[in-house]
């Protein structure tokens, strides 16, 4: 009986594959022909039919045939002897729930399950749709990378490029986030479908979930993913804001595989090849963290790198304040001619308050890489050293000259108001 199942489970899976060929450009022999075959061979799925998983799969798979088989629905009513398309699709409907009741399955049951069976093969096709737009937009980064590189170099590139380059950056991290939500989505409404813990499951079950896991590789796409995240963050620079989004997106994705990752292994106990996945899978976000943390401080170096300003690499926060406080030190102490130390101020103002203060900044102290403390240190820090360059306004010299003035009125008219001291 459990080997039935499983039997029957891959039964469903050949149908619904050759079914979908019918939506291809075949002669009117040939489609008559499947139609055929696959009424008879759904009428024998129904006929062994024994659990309420194996009553939703056929179920979803009659709608599969009933959908991919409509664009011939003349041709099958006048080839079909003694009914027409309709009341054939309908005839297996029927047979399948006088069996269910048969089984004493109920159809809510049955319903339930098919429609997260539906559920998963659209999810399975959105997955399969975003990976080749993903694959798509990662090309297009890279070839348009390396145009704004070149011309870069030789001071062509345009803001026009620039933007278009950002544009498609955007696009790519919505893809991949879109992605991973998908991948975790689709494997949900699998494991719904039996709404059990796996140590509860027969044999039959956990061989009807394993074959829909392969059948829908989730454990690849698992993959997948986390490769095309890595690759991501190798081909792009990113900022405070965007890299907030990516490194909640790998915590994110980190936490849903602690969970499903314990569930698989389990299921896959006794498949040394899909086990070796499955530690591949503990590599790769190993590696994917390793990844994002490393973008992470190479972005916020770039901030001051890419505008030529030379504060010494960090790593941590520790070393960020340590190494930007020493800069700010010791720019406050060299001599330059005329207004250099103040130009040299506001090139580090400038990165100062659109990127580092504004974009990383925030993400420092959310991550406990900076403490509040050190963050009103450096503020502090920066503000001394403008004042150190900022050239001291005539007005205030008025302002002081008359509060001297008027110090020394005070003083005066007290002095004039204190009684003289008695004559002897």
């Amino acid at each position: 009986m459990k080997r039935a199942g499983s039997m029957l489970a891959a039964a469903v899976l050949v149908l619904v594959f050759t079914g979908t060929l019918a939506a291809q450009e075949r002669s009117d022999f040939e489609v008559v022909r499947s139609f055929e075959r696959e009424s008879k061979e759904l009428q024998k799925l129904i006929d062994s039919a024994r659990t309420v998983q194996d009553c939703a799969d056929i179920s979803v798979t009659i709608d599969h045939m009933h959908e991919v088989y409509a664009i011939d629905r003349e041709l099958l009513d006048k080839s079909l002897y003694g009914e027409n398309f309709e009341e054939r699709i309908t005839r297996l409907r029927v047979q399948l729930r006088l069996n269910q009741d048969k089984l004493g399955v109920i159809e809510s049951q049955v319903s339930r399950i098919a429609d997260l069976e539906t559920q998963v093969r659209a999810l399975s096709s959105q997955v399969e749709r975003l990976s080749e737009d993903n694959t798509q937009l990662m090309a297009d980064i890279e070839r348009m990378s390396a145009n704004v590189k070149g011309l870069s170099a030789a001071g062509m590139a345009t803001n026009t490029m620039i933007d278009s380059l950002k544009g498609v950056i955007g696009k790519l991290q919505q893809g991949l986030r879109e992605r991973d939500e998908l991948i975790f989505a689709l494997v949900d409404s699998m494991f719904m479908q039996y709404d059990k813990e796996i140590a509860q499951m027969g044999d039959s079950e956990k061989r009807g979930l394993v074959m829909k896991l392969d059948r829908n590789n989730v454990v690849q796409g698992i993959k997948s993913s986390i490769e095309s995240n890595l690759r991501f963050l190798s081909r792009t620079e990113l900022k405070g804001t965007d890299l907030a989004s990516v490194l909640s997106e790998q915590n994110k994705f980190e936490a849903q595989w602690r969970g499903l990752g314990p569930k698989l292994t389990l299921l896959y106990v006794n498949n040394k090849n899909r086990a070796k996945e499955l530690a591949a899978v503990d590599t790769l976000l190993k590696a994917w963290s390793a990844r994002a943390a490393e973008a992470y401080w190479r972005g916020l170096n770039a901030a001051f790198t890419s505008r030529q300003i030379a504060v010494s690499q960090f790593m941590n926060g520790s070393e960020f304040a340590a190494n930007l406080t020493a800069y700010i030190d010791s720019q406050m102490v060299v001599e330059r001619p005329g207004d250099e130390n103040k130009r040299t101020f506001e090139s580090f103002q400038s990165a100062w308050i659109e990127e580092v203060r504004a974009a990383w900044m925030p993400l420092m102290v959310s991550r406990g890489d900076l403490t509040p403390e050190q963050q009103r240190t450096l503020e502090e820090k920066v503000e001394s050293w403008k004042s150190s360059v900022t050239p001291t306004s005539p007005v205030t010299y008025l302002f002081i000259f008359i509060a001297i003035v008027a110090i020394l009125a005070v003083a005066y008219t007290q002095l004039k108001r204190r009684p003289l001291p008695p004559t002897s």
